[in-house]
């Protein structure tokens, strides 16, 4: 029957086949309109009370009768069921689909099934908008499971997106590929056979878009100034949502004007504020982007502290890093003494200013977890859900000898000059912990920084012994930059010419008879690993950048990798080091 094609605007149903196009106006002011086929029974009817009928069985059968009523040839369609729009646009995407264009020439008996779930072929969305589909899918042979499939999403015939599924219901988020006008989307399940079946729709991205200037971070007292600029060529309600209710909404027609609106007086504490706008185009309703904040509100005479946090993630994946703004405000002093909780556990306490707070989080497991930020009687709670990660990651531990990390650490700590694994303990020389110590990097991650004459020691003698018996994995992960001397050292654990030690741009790892090194940049996140294998195997040594194994070698049987006068690890500036450790002793 070749390639079938359908479209519904509301109106309009047209199907394309190789036998042509036929489409019919299903709206009627008066009686019921349809089409109808050669022996004048009808395939589909819109009737009166807005429903639609049509027959209700997806069998083949029934594909090949309502095509050939689209057609002109005979067929008999009788009518068993009522349908609504959104149900004859998921039953014709699979009858489209059943009757024509997925086999791909397989001569298996495997039957592809692709339903779709999502309300809606066509929409309208604002620039930066959230757009998922939905479907669900199933493929069997004989009664059977053929096993999970492969997810396909074109947008204007190019591939954006693949993944191998499950069969059932799946839902993809095609947000990020769409691109301002009109989008032609097809969503495509292929099983393990390579029969394929598609759903289309059509996207339509608005330029419209809200911003502002307001500083959410100064303190209010009394009526609150709120300024605002909506952009878009349209007529937009503009709704502002105060502590979850809906304070007002403000018509607004001009398009790139900076507005204001006043917000009443507010008791003391924090006090969320959301805005947004929508707008009507196409006949349907159109979000823009939403803006979030957390005001603090003081009364005079009133010294209870205020927490404000405006974050609105509700979901997280596990060991991914979310940066926690809050601001604490004490009427009655410029710094605060707080702790953040997890779960009700205490895993930090320090002492912050008025200034914007980062509290970069990261959860090793699933599940709903209760955040919070506490300061004296007052506490702002924040619950998210973190959902497991696709590949699960799990800390090494099987001997484990050194593992430092600088995640979650501050300046602020009560004590930041304290860095240790078990009995192992660093120790700190000429910090002055504002320039370096625990800052955050470029990409908003916690890091141990060493700057200017700072110097860190580990206490940790690796080549106290010889490990050709045990073997060894040394690990670290790094950048460098502002670098003035090339050829400085920057971690150095050598002695006797035995050990192993970086630069900004080469490490090397050196025993009696053997050495191994590599090159990279500096301003370049690297882990850098020297992996050392036990004597009783093939006495090679490898390195790695980034996972990549960029050099191996082989140590001699009669090596050795001890140092007759071991020394600790040393690290120091050379200008500005990010430092992240791990060592690991296998």
């Amino acid at each position: 029957m070749g390639e079938i094609k359908h479209s519904w605007n509301g109106t309009i149903l047209t199907i394309t086949s190789d036998s042509g196009t036929s489409s019919v106006d299903l709206k009627g002011t008066k009686g019921d309109r349809g089409i109808r086929g050669a022996q004048g029974r009808a395939g589909v009817i819109l009737r009166e009370d807005g429903t639609i009928n049509m027959n209700g069985y997806a069998t083949e059968a029934y594909v090949e009768d309502l095509l050939e009523n689209f057609e002109g040839g005979s067929g008999n369609c009788d009518l068993t069921n009522y349908y609504t729009k959104a149900e004859i646009d998921a039953t014709i995407a699979e009858l489209e689909l059943n009757g024509g264009g997925g086999g791909g020439g397989s001569t298996n008996n495997a039957t592809l099934k692709l339903q779709n779930k999502t309300d809606w072929l066509t929409k309208s969305i604002a620039e930066g908008g959230k757009c998922s589909v939905s479907a669900t899918w199933s493929s069997t042979e004989d009664g059977v499971s053929t096993g999970a499939g492969i997810l396909t999403v074109f947008v204007d015939g190019v591939v954006k997106y693949t993944k191998s599924i499950s069969q059932g219901k799946f839902t993809v988020d095609i947000s990020s590929y769409l691109s301002l006008g009109s989008n032609s989307v097809k969503v495509q399940v292929q099983d393990i056979y390579e029969n394929k079946r598609s759903i289309n729709y059509t996207v339509t991205v608005v330029s419209l878009s809200l911003s502002s200037t307001f500083d959410a971070s100064v303190v209010q007292e009394g009526t609150i100034n709120y300024t605002y600029t909506p952009v878009g060529s349209v007529k937009k309600t503009v709704h502002f949502v105060l502590d979850g209710k809906e304070l007002d909404t403000v018509s607004v027609v001009s398009s790139g004007r900076q507005q204001s609106y006043t917000i009443p007086a507010q008791k003391h504490g924090s006090h969320t504020l959301e805005v947004y706008f929508t707008a009507i185009m196409d006949s349907q309703e159109v979000e823009s982007n939403h803006l979030y904040y957390d005001l603090i509100c003081i009364e005079a005479g009133n010294n209870n502290p205020i927490i404000a946090c405006s974050l609105n993630t509700g979901e997280v994946k596990q060991y991914e890093i979310i940066n926690i703004e809050y601001l604490v405000y004490s009427p009655s002093a410029l710094t605060s003494d707080i702790e953040l909780k997890e779960n009700g556990k205490t895993i930090k306490e320090l002492t912050v200013d008025r200034t914007k707070q980062t509290w970069d989080y990261r959860s090793d497991v699933s599940g709903t977890v209760s955040l919070s930020i506490v300061c004296g009687n007052t506490s702002k709670v924040i619950t998210i859900t973190v959902i497991d990660s696709d590949i699960k990651v799990e800390a090494e531990t099987e001997n484990l000898e050194l593992h430092l990390s600088a995640y979650g650490r501050s300046n602020n700590e009560a004590n930041p000059a304290q860095w240790e694994y078990k009995d192992i303990a660093c120790s700190f020389e000429n910090y002055d912990w504002i320039s370096d110590g625990w800052l955050m990097d470029d990409e908003g991650i916690s890091v141990h920084r060493v700057s200017g004459d700072a110097r860190l020691t580990i206490p940790l003698k690796m080549f106290a012994s010889d490990f050709r018996t045990t073997g060894k994995t040394i690990e670290f992960e790094f950048s460098t930059r502002d670098v003035m001397n090339y050829d400085a050292e920057i971690i150095n654990c050598m002695s006797d010419n035995k050990g192993f030690k970086t630069t900004a741009q080469k490490a090397v790892l050196k025993s009696e008879q053997s050495e191994i090194y590599t090159q990279y940049k500096e301003n370049e996140h690297i882990r850098l690993s020297f992996v050392v294998e036990k004597r009783a195997e093939n006495r090679l040594i490898y390195v790695y950048l980034n996972g990549i194994m960029c050099g191996c070698t082989q140590y001699p049987d009669d090596d050795d990798f001890s140092q007759g006068t071991p020394v600790d690890i040393v690290i120091v500036a050379s200008d500005i080091i990010n430092i992240y450790c791990t060592i690991i002793t296998t």
